[in-house]
């Protein structure tokens, strides 16, 4: 694992607990979508708490499967 990737997940926390969000997503969270950030990867996910994220970093996500309650 990038240290980075460690760094860049407490800043977007940071970030959102200014925003009143910070209780979203955990911290594996963070660490993934900062990972997939880092890598310039799109972050396939099936989790709203990675869109919370993507407000703050602007990543690319993709989510897959159906939409939870359908």
């Amino acid at each position: 694992m990038d240290d980075r990737a460690y760094d860049r997940a407490w800043h977007v926390q940071e970030a959102l607990t200014e925003q009143g969000k910070h209780r979203s997503a955990g911290a594996v969270d963070h660490v993934d979508a900062a990972t997939a950030e880092l890598q310039g990867l799109t972050l396939l996910h099936r989790d709203h708490d990675f869109e919370c994220i993507a407000s703050v970093t602007g990543q690319a996500l993709q989510w897959y499967g159906p939409e939870q309650g359908k």
